[in-house]
């Protein structure tokens, strides 16, 4: 994988916890044996190429020995890594483009929200298996992929909806 040099205590380190690769950037979380500080790095260039590099610090945020849901960057800011299971910047926009697409055309002829009066999970199903079938079947007259989307996010909605409804002891039924 590379040495690369605690940027606290400057020791060059080869042992890294976890690397990972997205969109052909490097994700890598080292620990450095003199100082105990876990770093991550998160670049597209190589540990080498990123000492010689005068920015360094910019890529490499350290976790916070004394709070490790916090990442503790070289400016001296924090930032929790709560977001780290949740990655939006993974998913293109056009998803978010779709699905809204899909939800004007709902609203313009149910109205706005009416979804949110409740569907059963089964008519959910059947609109998704519909519009999936539709699609591996060739028909392309719509954006029937969108659909699937759309009605899974209805779906995954109304279950929430229940879970929460029953830790609060009301009716949970939709």
């Amino acid at each position: 994988m590379g040495d690369i040099r605690c940027p606290d205590c400057g020791t060059v380190n080869n042992e890294f916890v976890s690397a990972s690769r997205v969109n052909g950037i490097e994700r890598k979380s080292y620990t450095c044996k003199p100082c105990s500080k876990i770093f991550k790095l998160i670049s597209d260039k190589t540990p080498k190429e990123l000492e010689a590099d005068e920015k360094f610090d910019e890529y490499v945020s350290e976790v916070n020995s004394t709070n490790p849901d916090l990442r503790l960057f070289p400016s001296g800011a924090t930032r929790s890594n709560d977001a780290e299971s949740e990655r939006y910047d993974l998913c293109p926009p056009l998803w978010a483009k779709s699905d809204a697409t899909i939800m004007a055309e709902g609203a313009i002829t149910h109205g706005d929200d009416n979804w949110k009066k409740g569907i059963p999970i089964h008519v959910c199903l059947n609109h998704l298996e519909r519009h999936l079938n539709l699609y591996k079947n060739g028909d392309r007259s719509e954006d029937h992929l969108a659909k699937v989307r759309v009605n899974a996010g209805f779906i995954m909605y109304f279950e929430e909806l229940a879970k929460i409804k029953s830790n609060i002891g009301t009716d949970n039924q939709i």
